[in-house]
């Protein structure tokens, strides 16, 4: 268990073998015997461990000579997780008993964590699972104590992944004591931990959400926040412009431009986080603690469904099938072999249906199925499944997956996805203090996103239209293609969604005399998006362009009208973070554009994206998309969705699978391309 400072080991490699002569040249002891151990540590992560430890021998020393304990500490440490490594394993025992003490000295508290882990890892190797059983629950509470001290959302999320493998470990050393001893319950208990290690951040941010933590703070933070929101919209429209006007110095001015967006950005957040320090009503949170196995039962689930929640690990995987009475836990393959099956069916789905190989996508999620499902497929025998994923599970449609002759997953099950079922007990708790909103829908539709658009007078000519040098840059660092009329891509390649009012005009229908309201061309702008009242609407609608940001999910967002009716350019993005601030009683949102189910994979959090805002902003359940689906066919999807939640009175986890079997049985839509990519997260229940 090594902590490994860069992604880029080789890189890494370079720079500490060019410092290493510079620190002995100037005669630093102190950093000459960091970088030795830095080099150890790469090393390691490259798993050449001989060459790891004779870079940790020459440090260790050093350490010594100059009374660093601390750097004496972390170099011990590291030895003993190489020389365990290495089979070494008494000298593995000395060094790591030798570090612990000096860092419980030091007060180091993640260091100590960090050694506790790899004594657990050593003990759990030479098959001492209860000692090892005893480390590994220390270090998790020295984690979780580390954890409750940190104010920022972001900062807890980082600390969160980087402790996150000893979760892994800790659910590894309770399910090999189940296997050796089955009636004790240990199997329950690595449930509950994988259940603690997923989510955290947004568990706390719905308890957040429900206190209205600037209430009583100082006016001065309320005016602050203003001020940052219209430099960040400003800066924005900014960069906007560069989009669209000619300028020879485009990208120098580009990354003048998001440099000033990220400092504004980062100084949005650090406000948040002031806010949060000053806030009294913060300071009265009790933070709800993760649900166990028996209060995910009572509390969650019903006798018409089946929880399977996975957990991902590098040398071992695991899925809980849980119903309301009974639990099992089966034995997966290690990560990276389901990461593979997963990426050729992702992939697959991913292509336009004419052209591609139809019997190479059945392989691979006959693979897939195969993998997850083969041990208890026959056990499943409610009508619903609630799946909490991990890793790479996250980017799959698991209602396209094979699962008997000739049948997908949705032919057989309602399938609802969640970020962990702690989360969904908190937002039921939540919804039962609301009273229900008494408006039907608020739907934004046919935005305007070129200056060539009909919609414009005296629009220029589709020949005048400057195109974009380099998507990479225009796409807000993210490489997005032209991809022509799916509801996704960079600015100047968003094309018109003609479907798109169609299709919410097709939905209009549907609610008869209920009260709606609907904003459509330029109507559907970002100023109505935020000042308009939209807690008194059950749904929301938004037919429109997305943007993913996998790096920076906060970049990520939905593209509303960027052109006012007099032809001048405007900000049209509402991004993440605008997205916490909205202020919703809905019961559902609808994510009708491209890619909104995607987001950054943080180990121990989950997706990182477009869902968490939203269960933020007050709504219980979230539709969104996994790919670039073509404008037609996501229409037509949505109308059916519609028609059968608002005509035929099902409920919107009913409604989604019915619409993809009625999809699926169509001939032109029969592709899971066009109807696999929806999915639901959040609350099952009417």
């Amino acid at each position: 268990m090594f902590i490994i400072l860069m992604d880029r080991l080789e890189k890494a490699l370079d720079y500490y073998n060019q410092a290493l002569p510079i620190t002995r040249e100037v005669g630093d002891r102190r950093m000459e015997a960091t970088t030795l151990t830095s080099l150890g540590v790469v090393y390691a992560g490259m798993g050449k461990l001989e060459e790891a430890s004779k870079y940790l021998n020459q440090a260790l020393p050093i350490d010594r000579e100059m009374s660093y304990l601390l750097g004496e500490a972390s170099t011990l440490n590291n030895l003993g997780a190489v020389y365990a490594g290495m089979g070494k394993l008494e000298e593995a025992s000395k060094y790591l008993n030798q570090a612990l003490p000096i860092l419980q000295e030091l007060d180091y508290r993640s260091g100590e964590a960090n050694t506790l882990g790899n004594l657990a890892q050593f003990e759990q190797r030479q098959d001492n699972l209860t000692q090892a059983l005893k480390y590994i629950e220390q270090a998790i509470d020295i984690t979780e104590e580390t954890r409750s001290e940190i104010i920022s959302p972001d900062i807890k999320t980082s600390y969160f992944s980087s402790v996150y493998n000893l979760y892994q470990l800790y659910i590894d050393i309770l399910m090999e004591l189940h296997e050796k001893d089955p009636n004790k319950g240990y199997d329950a208990q690595a449930f509950a931990v994988s259940e603690r290690s997923r989510a955290r951040t947004l568990i706390e941010l719905l308890t957040e959400a429900n206190a209205d933590i600037e209430q009583g703070i100082d006016p001065k933070l309320k005016e602050e926040e203003q001020s940052l929101r219209f430099q960040i919209n400003a800066a924005e429209k900014q960069k906007l412009e560069l989009f669209i006007k000619p300028d020879p110095d485009k990208m120098d001015r580009f990354t003048v431009v998001q440099e000033k967006l990220d400092t504004l950005n980062a100084q949005y957040q650090d406000l948040k986080n002031r806010i949060r320090a000053t806030s009294p009503r913060y300071a009265a949170l009790q933070f709800p603690q993760p649900l166990n196995l028996a209060e995910v039962q009572n509390q969650v689930l019903d006798t018409d469904t089946t929880l399977l929640q996975f957990a991902l690990g590098e040398e071992r995987s695991y899925v809980w099938v849980v119903t309301k009475d009974t639990m099992k836990t089966y034995l997966l393959p290690q990560s990276a072999d389901i990461e593979a099956k997963v990426t050729a069916f992702s992939q697959w789905l991913g292509e336009n249906p004419d052209e591609r190989d139809s019997q190479q996508g059945q392989t691979a999620g006959q693979e897939l199925s195969e993998m997850l499902f083969s041990q208890f497929a026959t056990e499943l025998t409610k009508k619903r499944l609630v799946i909490v994923s991990d890793g790479a599970l996250h980017n799959i449609p698991f209602a396209a997956l094979p699962f008997s002759k000739n049948s997908t997953l949705i032919n057989n099950y309602e399938i609802v996805h969640l970020p962990s079922s702690s989360s969904l007990a908190i937002i039921r708790e939540q919804n039962k203090q609301r009273q229900p909103a008494p408006k039907a829908l608020a739907i934004f539709a046919d935005a305007v996103y070129r200056n060539d658009d009909q919609r414009l007078k005296d629009s220029p000519s589709e020949t005048t239209t400057n195109n974009p040098p380099n998507l990479n840059i225009l796409a807000l660092n993210q490489a997005i293609e032209n991809v022509g009329n799916t509801r996704s891509g960079s600015p100047l390649s968003l094309k018109r969604l003609k479907h798109s009012q169609t299709e919410a005009q097709t939905i209009q229908t549907y609610l008869k005399d209920a009260e709606t309201v609907s904003f459509f061309d330029f109507d559907a702008n970002l100023e109505n998006a935020q000042e308009t009242d939209l807690s008194p609407y059950q749904i929301i609608h938004f037919a429109s362009h997305g943007i993913l940001d996998t790096e920076r999910p906060e970049l990520s967002g939905i593209v509303l009208s960027l052109y006012n009716e007099q032809g001048e350019l405007i900000n049209g993005y509402l991004r993440l973070n605008e997205i916490f601030n909205l202020n919703l009683t809905s019961e559902l949102v609808v994510l009708s554009a491209c890619e909104t189910g995607l987001g950054k994979d943080m180990k121990g959090e989950g997706l990182i994206g477009l869902t968490r805002g939203f269960m933020y902003a007050g709504s219980p359940r979230v539709l969104v998309s996994l790919w670039q689906i073509n404008d037609e066919g996501t229409s037509e999807f949505m109308r059916r969705f519609y028609r059968l939640m608002l005509e035929e009175n099902l409920t919107p986890v009913q409604a989604l699978k019915a619409a993809q079997l009625e999809m699926q049985q169509t001939e032109k839509w029969s592709d899971p391309y066009y109807w696999a990519a929806f999915t639901l997260q959040g609350e099952w229940n009417q």
